[in-house]
C-alpha cells in the first residue's frame, strides 16, 4: 500500500478537477435524495449528512425538504462545502466530526445519512463508527447506508460485486488530466486486488513553474460489508432492525437505500 487515504489531498485535487471540468455532480445524486424523502421525509425531520464532502448530497437533501446539518472529518473540505452551499442559496449548519464522536450529540437526529460506512475495513473501527452514528439518532431514528441490498443472495454478495468490478476496471489508467492557471495535474490510478478489497493507488503528477512533483496515497474499496454482513454488524452495535428498499434511477440502474433503526 502506498499510504492510507489522505482525504485532504483527495479533496484538494478534486476541487481542481471540478474547476477545470465543471460537471453537475449533484444531478447523479438527486434520485437517492428524492427516494429518501419518499421513505422518511416530512416537515421538521432533522437529518445529518455525516459524509458531507463538498456538499453535493447535503444540498440535494436540503432541496427535497429535510432539515439538514452536515459534518466531515476534514475541516479543509467543509470550508469549500460552506461556499458551495451558500452559492446554492441555502443555509446548513456544518461541523467537524469523526463518526465515532457523534455520540457527543446524543439523540439529536431523526435520520443520519452515510453513503460510505462500508468503506471501513477494520471490524473494530466499524463498531466504533456505528456506535457513534447510533447514539446521534433519536430512538426509532434511521441510519441510511448503501452498498448492495437485501435482494442479493447470501453469502458473499459483496464479493460478487468485487469480481464484477475487477473484471471491468483497468489495472492502470489515466483518470484525468487538466491544466488551469499554469498548473497541470495528471491523476494515474493503479488497481491492486486483495481478498475482499481493491486498493486504488492514486498518483498525482503536478507540473507548475517548469517543475514537477508527485503526490500519492491509496484509497481502499472494501467489499466485505455487503447488506447482509453490515446488517449483522449494525445489530451488534445496537441497532434494532435493518431493512432494504430497492429503486431505479432515471437511467434505469438499480440501487438500494438501506435503513438501520435505532
Amino acid at each position: 500500500m502506498i499510504g492510507e487515504a489522505d482525504w485532504d489531498m483527495h479533496w484538494r485535487w478534486e476541487i481542481f478537477r471540478r474547476a477545470c471540468d465543471p460537471l453537475d455532480v449533484r444531478k447523479w445524486k438527486r434520485d437517492s435524495s428524492a427516494a429518501l424523502w419518499g421513505l422518511l421525509g416530512k416537515p421538521g425531520v432533522r437529518l445529518l449528512d455525516s459524509t458531507c464532502g463538498l456538499g453535493d448530497h447535503t444540498i440535494n437533501l436540503r432541496d427535497v425538504g429535510f432539515d439538514v446539518e452536515a459534518c466531515d472529518a476534514s475541516s479543509f473540505v467543509l470550508d469549500h462545502a460552506a461556499r458551495n452551499i451558500k452559492d446554492a442559496g441555502l443555509e446548513v449548519p456544518l461541523f467537524v466530526s469523526r463518526w465515532q464522536d457523534l455520540g457527543k450529540r446524543p439523540a439529536r437526529y431523526d435520520v443520519v445519512f452515510n453513503d460510505v460506512i462500508h468503506w471501513i475495513y477494520d471490524p473494530g473501527e466499524l463498531r466504533e463508527a456505528a456506535a457513534g452514528l447510533r447514539d446521534a439518532l433519536v430512538p426509532g431514528g434511521s441510519l441510511v447506508f448503501f452498498f448492495a441490498d437485501g435482494r442479493e443472495p447470501e453469502p458473499g454478495a459483496g464479493l460478487k460485486i468485487l469480481e464484477w468490478d475487477w473484471q471491468n476496471m483497468g489495472r492502470t489508467q489515466l483518470a484525468w488530466e487538466h491544466e488551469k492557471d499554469g498548473t497541470r495535474v495528471s491523476l494515474a490510478l493503479m488497481n491492486e486486488r486483495g481478498a475482499d478489497f481493491i486498493d486504488q493507488h492514486h498518483f498525482y503528477v503536478i507540473a507548475e513553474a517548469e517543475k514537477k512533483r508527485l503526490e500519492s496515497f491509496t484509497m481502499r474499496r472494501v467489499y466485505r460489508w455487503d447488506f447482509h454482513a453490515l446488517s449483522r454488524a449494525l445489530k451488534d452495535a445496537g441497532f434494532s432492525s435493518v431493512e432494504s428498499h430497492a429503486f431505479q434511477n432515471v437511467k434505469g440502474h438499480g440501487y438500494a437505500l438501506n435503513l438501520a433503526r435505532r
